[in-house]
């Protein structure tokens, strides 16, 4: 008894080629087998597809609306998006979505010329070589009875380098243009939608083709009307995918094919939680191909028309099919073919227009980030100052910052200089008073905080080295910044390059130094002083010595009769010798109070020593090691803080034109 192959299976589904070659199959088989299903041309299938309401075609206000919208958001952009002059990413980039933006707007408005010429575009993207779009696509546009020509022409359609072809237009019309991109291909598939079709498959991203073509296949991937997406689950991990923002996967026509052999609906779960509505489909092309081929082989055998059902079947390439004449078909019931068109290229708008709105909330995000990065990184840095100031403070002047090194210093330097101060005893007067400044002015200048000047030698190489560090510090933060980050302000720039070319910039020991030197100098005044008073003390004890002796020998001239004198020569000689000697006692009293008020202004200027050093120190951290970081995160924040009100202003601007947007789509 012949078994009947056909009557639990239709032989071709009708979303994939035309009922007139399952006729054909089906006079091959025995005789009393024939196909239960009725037959369904492109024009039954285009009827039977699934309906919705007519409201869903474009009306004029939605036009309108969406339109307006259009404008608005392509006025928007530009205090957006960076330009691509700037290094920009492509994704992002201000020249990228100002021409998406009018195409869309030719999409929406065109000529006379584009609209009787107009079709819909389904666009097929493999995400990587190994994604099966290219067999995806072969096994829908191969009819199993077309001639040889027709499927080496469809088989070999990459196979010719010389074109350098990043893409492929195929449409069953005549094509009105010498263009080797566009392919007449005599495919039942793309007539049975009742409506003029292109499908054009994009180059996959790891063939080697330019920047530029990669970009006008990412351009004609989001202008697609129904924009179908290949993947390979095993040679594109599905996190990376969804996170690719140049894919429309928001568009409410997309198509995610996964060339897979076993379906998963816990996949499939997991990729419409990620927040898309995703039109999820697996299929296995190369199992459709392979149904294809063996129906091509024997025709008229029956065990290859069951293989071929069988294999075409499971492949659930008709899947790819019906998804695409929902598409197409959804609420085209009495709307003549060109509404349906302008109705598709409508929703394309809208999602174009609804991706430049994202990509503007993507560059608002991240400005929104690099204003936070950088007030978190002003605020470290001004820390790291602070703590470097406190560091410093205790390094220079020893223990708790409190002048320890500096006490030492100057209490090392007394007991040095005290030695040379004992030698100059009142006796020693008379043949040393002339030497007195310059005896103690050497000893000033070779024991005065001599081991302090050396630490600060040390101290302030270290900080010519900090501030080295700081400084290129600071530029390499302006630069870690992108070309067209607000915050790579070549004014800022200008200004620290200004000041790191100040002669007062580089920093050196004498500068740090001069407190001690300035110091040291004024040693010289109380040192001058204790010489007059020794001159004088000189000359009071001599004048005293002569006093006693001229009053001695006016009693011994008295005593000789010389002149009248009332005074005995005992007693004159005694007068003499208290006068002499209390001339001396105060000229040295004097001498020695000379060199305790000296001591007194050494005190004194130690003291001031250690102010002017704390103040220097903190003149300098302020106004040269530090000045380039503290000027540069004072730049920072207030390119901040325009910067947050810009973000804000933005995002209200970007939320009003998404809610205008929604307005526009029927619910």
């Amino acid at each position: 008894m012949p078994i009947c192959l056909l009557s639990s299976r239709p032989l071709l589904s009708s979303a994939c080629h035309p009922a007139r070659d399952v006729h054909r199959v089906a006079k091959a088989l025995p005789h009393g087998c024939s196909p239960k299903r009725t037959r369904r041309t492109a024009t039954t299938a285009a009827a039977l597809a699934p309906k919705r309401e007519p409201e869903s075609v474009a009306s004029p206000s939605t036009h309108s609306r969406v339109l307006t919208t259009l404008h608005k958001t392509k006025s928007l952009l530009p205090r957006v998006l960076p330009s691509s002059s700037a290094n920009a990413p492509t994704r992002i980039s201000l020249e990228l979505w100002e021409e998406l933006l009018a195409r869309a707007y030719d999409e929406l408005c065109p000529s006379p010329e584009a609209k009787a010429k107009d079709s819909i575009r389904i666009v097929v993207y493999g995400c990587d070589d190994l994604s099966g779009a290219r067999e995806l696509v072969s096994a829908l546009l191969e009819d199993p009875f077309a001639s040889e020509s027709q499927k080496e022409l469809l088989h070999s359609r990459w196979r010719r380098p010389k074109d350098q072809k990043d893409a492929i237009v195929m449409q069953s019309t005549p094509s009105t243009q010498d263009d080797l991109k566009v392919l007449q291909v005599q495919s039942t598939w793309l007539q049975q939608f009742g409506l003029p079709v292109q499908l054009l498959e994009l180059a996959s991203p790891l063939t080697e083709l330019s920047s530029r073509a990669e970009q006008s296949g990412v351009k004609d991937l989001i202008l697609a009307d129904i924009p179908v997406i290949v993947c390979n689950p095993a040679s594109t991990p599905l996190p990376s995918l969804l996170s690719r923002t140049e894919l429309p996967l928001d568009h409410p026509n997309a198509v995610l094919v996964l060339t897979t052999t076993t379906p998963s609906a816990e996949l499939a779960a997991r990729l419409r939680v990620s927040g898309r509505d995703l039109r999820i489909l697996f299929v296995d092309p190369l199992r459709a191909l392979s149904a294809l081929r063996v129906l091509s082989s024997a025709p008229s055998s029956t065990r290859a028309i069951q293989q071929y059902q069988d294999d075409f079947g499971g492949s659930n390439v008709s899947s790819v099919t019906k998804a695409v004449a929902a598409s197409v078909h959804a609420g085209v019931h009495g709307i003549p073919p060109t509404s349906v068109i302008d109705a598709l290229h409508t929703q394309t708008v809208q999602a174009v227009v609804r991706d430049a709105l994202a990509a503007c909330g993507s560059v608002i995000k991240d400005a929104q980030g690099e204003v936070d990065s950088v007030r978190n990184e002003v605020s470290w840095r001004r820390g790291r100052m602070e703590e470097t100031k406190a560091i410093l403070g205790r390094q220079v002047f020893g223990g708790n910052g409190d002048g320890d090194e500096v006490v030492h210093a100057l209490q090392q330097s007394q007991k040095d200089i005290q030695s040379v101060m004992d030698s100059l005893t009142w006796w020693k007067l008379p043949w040393r008073v002339d030497d007195v400044q310059e005896v103690l002015l050497t000893a000033v200048d070779r024991s005065w905080c001599t081991d302090l000047e050396y630490k600060l030698v040390f101290q302030a190489g270290r900080l010519a080295s900090l501030q080295q560090s700081f400084t290129n510090s600071s530029n390499k933060l302006l630069d870690s910044f992108p070309s067209y980050s607000v915050f790579r302000s070549s004014l800022l720039r200008n200004n620290i390059s200004q000041i790191a070319s100040l002669p007062s910039f580089p920093l050196d020991a004498p500068a740090f130094l001069q407190p001690l030197h300035v110091r040291r100098q004024q040693l010289r005044f109380p040192t001058a002083r204790l010489q007059t008073t020794a001159q004088h003390a000189l000359l009071g004890i001599g004048g005293s010595v002569f006093s006693g002796m001229g009053i001695a020998w006016a009693g011994w001239a008295g005593q000789l009769g010389i002149f009248d004198m009332a005074m005995q020569l005992e007693t004159a000689i005694g007068a003499g010798m208290l006068a002499a000697v209390a001339g001396v006692r105060w000229a040295v009293g004097r001498f020695e109070r000379a060199k305790k008020k000296w001591w007194k202004d050494y005190d004194r200027i130690g003291q001031g020593l250690e102010r002017d050093l704390r103040t220097t120190l903190d003149q300098t951290l302020n106004e040269r090691v530090l000045i380039i970081p503290e000027r540069t995160c004072s730049g920072l924040e207030d390119f901040a803080v325009k910067r947050k009100e810009e973000i804000e202003e933005l995002k209200e601007e970007v939320a009003a034109l998404e809610r205008n947007l929604d307005e526009t789509i029927p619910q």
